[in-house]
């Protein structure tokens, strides 16, 4: 941005049309934090910088701008030199903007004398509020969780935001009263509208931070029938709260939502789900919508993107250099069977394909049974099943057989007799990859042995079995290195010796005997080894991470082991391999992620204990 463009920005507004015009222009600006902003116009140091932060970790309800101020660390000019001049926010003269009535209708009074905050205009689900500090999260959010509507901060002219509050609303007849701070936002703020109204206009919200990525899941919970709605929202991963509505707003929202996805809204004792389908020329994928009763004759409703996974490479599932050459060989073979086990949303679809598009080319014929066809590749004919009902996977497979298959490819393998079937093809020449809802890939063997195929015909057939989980990946633009003490050493120490050892290995390799000295090698900074952080940006909506990365163990079954198992119970196959090789179990997969600096201590914690 020019520096005639930064000063133009800057000259105080007082019309609706330069103002939308102000907030194009800073949609186009990169994204910087206040912090980053006051240390770039030289405005603080590092010391400042991190003793507010560490202020604001015991007074999360202060901005970090508001807390430099009060500390006398910076004045309040340069606060509003660095929210214009570096991060881009219009500045309102909100004595003379000519505030809209709809906007006004939205906040009530006493809600903007205690935020301070001016209402100004309304333009489509946006409300563009004057503030005196716009990085005030908190402020926001809470404005956000009343009116059902994104608010976008704007800069009030120093002095002229208080006196405006006042005059605006003395102008349409509403009481000024002061009100009293709350820890909470009352029940009603903002909800003097019928409640029809309010639950549409949050639809309209919900809709679009779906569509565009903002939230990944918006949670409506009913908790009872006099007592205020909440709605959640997964964001980053992390629920968060993202409204709160009066007990008369639930019928209507509930309604609205299971008309929009053709369910039938007098149901209220069954589970449905149905899908809000885009209009016509609309390129934007379906949001599908869950409700589910709850007690006391309630209902709960989930709404989520229906995003299709990408396609990606092999080498971008976060296997390392071992995992990934070992898996692609057992895929590289004419026939057998290669199984992917973890949990629900453990990634093992997007791997599956991933496989297939490694193999996908015009000499093999691909088949797919898929209960949700979410990645659609080109060459691959793909079959969607039933998880009850007809086309169900045993159907499928049956046809399959007969289809002159190459390679098959099954993304959830829960039926005996389908799971036989696998087996016998997998066996006759055809190359069966498939997934497996478990926790470890002893325990889908297992599952396999117990539902009726013995061990000679599934140490025939199967190649190994990948064991998978994902973890949330650090962002890049904010994550922050610190030297691990010595108690988060020794705790990823004895997790990763727990492991090695577990292996039976009578010979372990140098970094299993003695981790802290290969890691010090490995991913040591001038003799310290680091420990990443999740710190939060405008790049990750202040969650500290973005996407996901997965975690992985891969496991080679024989007959021996497969033998030892039949009559062995409570062990993990690694134990069972015989002597170790330089692959890692899943936990010190997990660990090397977090020294490498792609995830942190606590996500590895949610799928292994350290």
């Amino acid at each position: 941005m020019s520096d005639h463009s930064l000063q133009t920005s800057a000259q105080p507004i007082a019309a609706p049309e330069p103002l939308e015009q102000a907030l194009a222009l800073q949609s186009r600006m990169p994204l910087v934090r206040i912090g980053e902003a006051l240390l770039a116009l030289g405005f603080v140091d590092e010391r400042q910088l991190g003793d507010a932060l560490a202020r604001q970790t015991q007074e999360r309800h202060l901005p970090l701008g508001e807390l430099l101020v009060m500390s006398q660390a910076i004045s309040r000019q340069q606060l509003e030199q660095a929210l214009v001049h570096k991060m881009g926010f219009p500045v309102v003269d909100a004595g003379r903007f000519p505030v809209e009535a709809d906007a006004i209708r939205e906040v009530p009074v006493a809600q903007a004398q205690r935020l301070c905050a001016l209402p100004l205009m309304v333009r489509g689900h946006r409300l563009i509020v004057a503030l005196e500090d716009p990085s005030a999260r908190m402020v926001i959010d809470e404005l956000e969780h009343c009116t059902a509507l994104k608010v976008v901060p704007v800069l009030a002219l120093t002095g002229t935001l208080r006196p405006a509050i006042v005059q605006t609303y003395v102008g349409t007849g509403t009481t000024t009263t002061p009100a009293q701070p709350t820890a909470q936002p009352a029940a009603d703020d903002g909800l003097d509208q019928p409640a029809s109204v309010i639950a549409s206009r949050l639809i309209e919200r919900i809709i679009a931070d779906t569509r565009s990525g903002a939230v990944t899941h918006v949670h409506v919970e009913s908790d009872g029938t006099d007592l205020p709605l909440t709605v959640r929202a997964r964001r980053g991963g992390v629920l968060v709260p993202y409204a709160r509505l009066p007990a008369a707003c639930r019928d209507p929202l509930v309604e609205q939502l299971k008309a929009m996805a053709q369910l039938d809204r007098g149901e209220r004792t069954q589970p449905q789900v149905g899908l809000i389908e885009p209009a016509d020329g609309d390129e934007h994928p379906p949001l599908q919508v869950t409700t589910i009763p709850t007690v006391g004759g309630q209902e709960d409703v989930v709404v989520r993107r229906r995003t299709r996974p990408r396609l990606r490479a092999l080498t971008d599932l976060g296997l390392t250099a071992l995992n990934l050459a070992a898996y692609t060989a057992a895929i590289e073979h004419a026939s057998g069977l290669v199984l992917c086990v973890g949990p629900e949303a453990s990634g093992r679809t997007t791997t599956m394909h991933a496989a297939l598009a490694h193999l996908n080319t015009p000499e093999r014929k691909i088949w797919t049974a898929e209960q949700s066809v979410e990645i659609i590749q080109r060459g691959v004919r793909q079959m969607q099943v039933r998880g009850s009902g007809e086309p169900s996977a045993l159907s499928a497979l049956r046809a399959i057989a007969q289809a002159d298959a190459d390679v098959v490819m099954v993304d959830e393998l829960d039926d005996r007799r389908a799971a036989r079937l696998v087996v016998d093809l997998a066996a006759s020449g055809v190359l069966v990859l498939a997934a497996m809802t478990g926790s470890s890939a002893c325990g889908a063997v297992s599952r396999l042995m117990s539902m009726g195929i013995d061990g000679d015909s599934l140490a025939d057939a199967l190649r190994g079995v990948l064991d998978q989980r994902m973890v949330r990946r650090l962002c890049p633009h904010c994550m922050r290195w610190s030297p691990a003490d010595g108690g988060q050493l020794e705790s990823l120490r004895v997790a990763w010796c727990a492991d090695s050892r577990a292996t039976g290995s009578p010979a372990p390799a140098q970094r299993d005997h003695d981790p802290l000295a290969h890691w010090l090698i490995e991913y040591g900074r001038n003799g310290v080894i680091g420990i990443p952080a999740a710190v939060g940006c405008p790049h990750c909506d202040g969650t500290g991470y973005r996407g996901h990365i997965g975690v992985h163990e891969w496991t080679e079954v024989d007959r021996q082991v497969l033998k030892r198992l039949q009559t062995t119970t409570q062990i993990d196959l690694p134990r069972l391999q015989g002597p170790a090789t330089e692959r890692l179990s899943l936990c010190q997969d997990a660990i090397e992620k977090v020294l490498t600096g792609m995830t942190t201590v606590a996500e590895v914690n949610a799928i292994c204990n350290i």
